[in-house]
């Protein structure tokens, strides 16, 4: 003979799917209110000296 789920059970599993549901959601929401992909070029500094050059004497 079998015997029924206990309510507390049943209960726990029913929160834990609403909050995996929740989740879900969120996510879903998050990414298409996300924008679009932003784009950056990164050019590199000319390479000079940290020192400065001394002066010639004429």
């Amino acid at each position: 003979m079998e015997r029924p789920a206990p309510k507390n059970g049943l209960k726990l599993i029913a929160i834990i799917l609403a909050i995996f549901l929740l989740a879900a959601a969120y996510g879903q929401w998050q990414r298409h209110e996300r924008t679009t992909t932003v784009r950056a070029t990164i050019t590199a500094l000319p390479n000079e000296s940290p020192l400065p050059v001394p002066e010639e004497k004429p």
